[in-house]
């Protein structure tokens, strides 16, 4: 399922907030978004840099239409 903190507007809340850099890894099919994972680069004093899924949001990780996908994406985060 997705919800707001997968949607552009959520980049641009971190962005200009946090100054977190977002990552948006996809998959197209037939010119259609199926699945998406969005990544935030993350600094801070006690764990360095750190790639996290939607820092900040209710639900993180993969949306995606079928477990394939979330398999590809899952792997592509990696």
């Amino acid at each position: 399922n997705s919800d707001f903190f997968h949607l552009s507007g959520w980049k641009y809340v971190l962005e200009k907030t946090f100054r977190y850099k977002g990552y948006y890894f996809y998959v197209e099919e037939n010119e259609n978004i199926c699945g998406i994972l969005p990544l935030f680069m993350v600094r801070n004093l006690l764990s360095g840099k750190a790639l996290v899924s939607l820092p900040f949001g209710v639900y993180g990780s993969v949306c995606s239409d079928n477990e394939t996908i979330r398999e590809i994406l899952i792997n592509k985060g990696k």
